[in-house]
């Protein structure tokens, strides 16, 4: 996964705001991330249905 994301991490859509979104193929999780300058900064793993809310204020 890590190794798509780095590939290409403008594939990813836009989850809110900046936040970009990016699904596990396997497990019900995604990861939040943001492309800061010309690197990517992955802000939190979550579960695609718990907690809605979760790792949204982290910049």
């Amino acid at each position: 996964m890590k190794d798509r994301i780095a590939a290409n991490p403008t594939r990813f859509g836009f989850f809110k705001d900046d936040l970009r979104r990016a699904r596990l193929r396997t497990f019900r999780h995604h990861f939040l991330f943001r492309i800061v300058e010309a690197e990517v900064r992955v802000l939190v793993l979550r579960h695609n249905r718990r907690h809605p809310e979760f790792g949204l204020t982290r910049r």
